[in-house]
């Protein structure tokens, strides 16, 4: 996995904690790279699971909120480097029926041999989106909060009815999406 997962992750504790949270969650996970990531560099997904374990225990949030949080934050990120991409994009259905061009397009070329997750859009009706995504890692809840930052972001009121698959590896999820 890249090291701007982590970096973003440490970036987003630094944001919504503290700096000295950074230091007690990387001095507390036992981590392999000792918390020196670089966003190039890459990393077993193992430590950012394990990252994401230390805070929790030391802050009392859930995982799942955690989880949830980094992905608005990684949705945050992505519109800070990629404004153009994104203000491309009239409403939350174009954005996520173009997020995977954006990460074969700008994401590969920086990072060629890296497994991406993948997201496929079928428009069932015009208030309707079947969202599937598939991620080498079970980072399912990530996802999730990303999408929540998307409708927030444009403004839009939506309910998921997530079909977990559950594979033995990764992640794989239907998300129907249907605009209120």
């Amino acid at each position: 996995m890249k090291g701007i997962f982590f970096t973003t992750f440490l970036e987003m504790v630094e944001q919504l904690y503290s700096a000295n949270m950074v230091d007690d969650i990387i001095a507390k996970s036992n981590l392999p790279s000792e918390g020196a990531y670089t966003t190039v560099g890459s990393y077993h997904h193992s430590e950012l699971v394990s990252l994401v374990h230390t805070l929790s225990t030391l802050t009392g949030e859930s995982l799942n909120y955690i989880l949830s949080q980094y992905g608005a934050h990684i949705f945050h990120e992505l519109f800070k480097l990629n404004a153009h991409f994104f203000k491309k994009r009239e409403t939350a259905f174009d954005l996520l029926e173009s997020l995977n061009i954006y990460v074969e397009v700008e994401i590969l070329k920086l990072y060629p041999n890296e497994r991406m997750p993948s997201f496929q859009t079928k428009r069932l009706d015009t208030n309707r989106l079947l969202f599937t995504y598939r991620s080498p890692h079970a980072f399912l809840v990530v996802i999730e909060g990303f999408l929540q930052a998307c409708f927030k972001y444009y403004n839009t009121s939506a309910q998921m009815v997530v079909h977990d698959h559950k594979p033995l590896n990764g992640a794989h999820a239907d998300f129907e999406i249907i605009l209120q």
